[in-house]
């Protein structure tokens, strides 16, 4: 709760409205916390039931877990972040499981946050915008461009690839060792928002998001192959989602591979994943 009210107090600063998403989250954990006694838990979890909100008390553990790993991420590391992406990012639905093609741009420009976040983990000093590139940053003095897409409809995955691609025509310096990426998420694809995955006894949930993630990128190798460009290096697919750990209970996973576009940059592509979402 503590780090919640620290990033309340700089998201003020930067403009942010006292009243967004993630403050009615703050709200619904801390009337959890209230009622967590062992007799209340019963009750809680059928009125939660009954009132259709138990994917609103999903949406709240798992993007507050999202958010305490992104945004103080990149207040520690002086990241300079366009207001007008924080402002993105802190409205739409409070129900991930309610947010659809006309409500999706606040999730799109926190994946944005939770890309540059990753890049600041590893001391890369992101650059954030709101026009192209989304993010980039500086990796073995080459010059590293990414172009964030959140997908919702299966039937878009490779449509928003494209876009992306398209988008890095714009950015990446042709005949320069510049690197393009698209990243792409799929969380929203392996759960709407309604459910939460079940880590089999004796697996890891990281694990068990990569063998979900690897199936899919087996699946969808051959389409892949025929959006290779000259603007664009690597897809990095980025998935994350809740698990319940038997006999440990819940907790937020997330992964990411990145997949060659361009087949001699293979080695830079492996050094660069290891130190990006290793």
């Amino acid at each position: 709760m503590a780090e919640l009210d620290r990033i309340a107090a700089w998201l003020v600063q930067q403009g942010v409205r006292r009243q967004n998403r993630f403050q009615l989250y703050r709200q619904n954990i801390a009337w959890l916390q209230a009622h967590d006694s062992e007799p209340d838990r019963a009750r809680v979890h059928a009125d939660f039931e009954n009132r259709g909100r138990m994917t609103e008390v999903l949406s709240t553990f798992v993007e507050t877990i999202e958010m305490v790993e992104t945004i103080p991420t990149l207040m520690d590391a002086g990241v300079v972040v366009p207001a007008e992406l924080l402002k993105k990012a802190f409205s739409g639905p409070v129900d991930t499981f309610r947010e659809d093609a006309r409500s999706n741009l606040a999730r799109n420009a926190m994946f944005e946050l939770t890309m540059g976040a990753m890049a600041a983990r590893r001391g890369l000093n992101p650059i954030l915008s709101t026009v192209n590139p989304d993010v980039q940053f500086e990796f073995e003095n080459r010059r590293v461009s990414l172009e964030c897409k959140r997908v919702i409809s299966e039937s878009k995955v490779f449509e928003r690839i494209e876009e992306g691609i398209e988008q890095l025509a714009k950015s990446v310096r042709s005949g320069t060792d510049d690197v393009g990426m698209v990243a792409i998420s799929l969380a929203k694809l392996f759960n709407p928002g309604d459910r939460i995955a079940v880590v089999p006894e004796g697996m890891h949930p990281h694990d068990l998001l990569s063998q979900e993630l690897q199936q899919l990128l087996r699946r969808a190798e051959p389409v892949l192959a025929r959006l290779m460009r000259p603007s664009v290096t690597a897809i990095l697919f980025y998935l994350s989602s809740p698990c319940y750990v038997p006999g440990a209970g819940y907790t937020r996973a997330s992964c990411g591979t990145v997949f060659p576009m361009n087949l001699d940059e293979q080695t830079f592509l492996r050094r660069l994943a290891l130190n990006l979402i290793a």
